[in-house]
């Protein structure tokens, strides 16, 4: 999933907007999902280890196909052997490998040793991408952009060092221009006055929110065009709620929130269901049939909070929501956000970038978890 993340480097550790630039590397380092840590011992629950001996009597596999050798090959009777099976069943369900399993002798519990990086965030990321010059400055302010890749330029941008046709960051440019998505920029779009890099005092806040509500406006003409005589039926909140009930589950269950490796299998197959139930039963309804046809239908979200407000709380909310993203790095803290609809978290990134110095600089990343 692509996310955003807005990375803060302060004034005083960038003199220029090449050097703030070369500061989001160092900043995103440590949330690499792929650097390996210290390793250690993750000890995982009895339903994990359940689940993992589970499958691997019903799935039976030789150690050269990465699994836990079948049980079969374990000795009748020989306890501590049996033990070093199911160890290595943890490890091999765990996505370790049957050689990192342990088994606790004197606690009596399972494990899997890790290298995993628990501060992980990202898989890749670039500047601006998918949200490519998000941030509107003021008059005057001189842009750069970075250079556009070669399988790139050779197709898409004859001619141009740089990305949206203009010159290549220097250090005398104000703000930077980042890379867009693999399409490349539209040859009309006017990229002058926009970046995904600038310092807060460059950017025109003020006018993104003119921008902003003027877009909820016409996008609120859209959608009561298209329910125009249709009522809202229930939410996929509301629906999913009532058949996990049915499906004898607490309405708010979630075992991807609290692990799948540790769930029950009979309760998650009982929620894929339920699930699936309220989904149909979701979709069905006139006024979702609506929304999808006018391509209003949110991707990720809740589409009745999204739409069932006022137009004046949805202007409110797109005014307010200028500059939210879904996570935040600052002075070496990564801050996990939600959605430009979670009211709490945009007032805590409004109350973030009001504190933040005229100076500092404001990045806008894209990445991938």
């Amino acid at each position: 999933m692509h996310k955003t993340v807005m990375v803060v480097i302060r004034a005083d550790e960038a003199a220029n907007a090449v050097e703030a630039l070369d500061l989001i590397d160092e900043k995103l380092a440590k949330y690499d999902e792929n650097l390996s840590v210290p390793e250690r011992v993750e000890w995982v629950t009895e339903q994990e280890v359940v689940n993992a001996t589970a499958y691997y009597k019903e799935h039976p596999t030789t150690i050269d196909d990465y699994g836990p050798g079948p049980l079969s090959d374990v000795p009748e009777g020989n306890l501590e052997a049996f033990h070093d099976w199911q160890a290595r069943c943890v490890g091999a369900f765990l996505g370790n490998g049957p050689e990192s399993g342990v088994y606790d002798e004197t606690e009596g519990r399972f494990g899997c040793r890790t290298t995993y990086n628990t501060d992980g965030r990202w898989d890749w990321y670039q500047l601006g991408g998918r949200w490519h010059g998000e941030l509107l400055l003021k008059k005057g302010v001189a842009v750069g952009a970075l250079p556009e890749p070669a399988w790139r330029t050779a197709l898409s941008s004859p001619g141009h060092e740089a990305t949206a046709g203009l010159p290549v960051a220097k250090e005398h440019h104000q703000a930077i221009v980042g890379l867009s998505g693999t399409g490349g920029d539209d040859p009309s779009a006017d990229m002058t006055s926009r970046a995904d890099l600038a310092r807060k005092r460059d950017i025109d806040f003020a006018q993104m929110r003119v921008l902003a509500a003027q877009g909820a406006d016409l996008a609120y003409d859209q959608y009561e065009q298209a329910t125009a005589g249709i009522e809202p039926g229930p939410s996929m909140r509301e629906l999913t709620a009532k058949h996990l009930r049915l499906a004898g589950l607490d309405e708010n269950y979630d075992p991807y929130r609290e692990g799948v490796m540790s769930t029950d299998p009979n309760k998650l197959e009982r929620y894929q269901e339920a699930r699936m139930q309220a989904g149909a039963e979701y979709r069905a309804q006139p006024w979702v049939q609506a929304l999808q046809n006018a391509n209003l239908q949110l991707w990720f979200g809740d589409s009745h909070s999204y739409w069932t407000v006022s137009r004046e709380e949805f202007v409110a909310r797109a005014e307010r929501a200028v500059l939210v993203t879904a996570d935040v790095l600052i002075d070496g803290v990564w801050r996990d956000g939600e959605t430009s609809a979670d009211t709490q978290w945009v007032a805590e990134q409004a109350r973030i970038i009001e504190n933040l110095d005229d100076d500092d600089w404001i990045a806008i990343v894209d990445y991938h978890s």
